[in-house]
């Protein structure tokens, strides 16, 4: 998971309707590792521009689920996962 974190960011489209969708399926399938990877697609593209409500919500719901996965591996409190995390993508 942390690679996919470090692992440089997809573009997503400017259109964003196929931007969400493409987001959503990522979510849907349940695999950490695509979710991860729209977390890190998502937080790059908040570096670049404003996220829409829209999308700040799909972040924030990636990022509870790659917290949530994390908290349970490593046997911590999901307040410390998703500190992990936001130190993780900030420095990608």
């Amino acid at each position: 998971m942390w690679e996919i974190l470090d692992a440089e960011a997809r573009d997503l489209s400017d259109e964003y309707k196929e931007r969400q969708e493409r987001i959503r399926e990522l979510l849907r399938t349940g695999d950490i590792l695509k979710i991860a990877s729209a977390l890190r697609d998502l937080a790059a593209r908040r570096q670049e521009r404003k996220l829409t409500q829209a999308d700040k919500g799909l972040l924030d719901q990636a990022e509870n689920m790659v917290a949530s996965e994390l908290a349970l591996a490593k046997d911590i409190e999901m307040d410390e996962a998703l500190g992990l995390i936001r130190a993780k993508l900030q420095t990608s």
